[in-house]
């Protein structure tokens, strides 16, 4: 739906914490600094999966 592959990691705010979210990030493999993450979307675990529209809308803010 990015148009790149974006994997995803679930974590939680502290270790007692109950609240859990989902991070999607893709690293870049070559840059010049070496290996680099980006942080594309941080998602509540609880949200629904991520729709082609909000897919649109955080292409368009890369």
């Amino acid at each position: 739906m990015l148009g790149f592959y974006v994997r995803r990691v679930p974590a939680r705010l502290s270790r007692g914490s109950s609240v859990a979210y989902h991070l999607l990030y893709f690293a870049v493999e070559e840059s010049p600094d070496g290996p680099r993450v980006s942080i594309v979307h941080i998602r509540h675990a609880n949200r629904a999966p991520m729709t082609p529209d909000e897919a649109s809308e955080i292409k368009a803010q890369q």
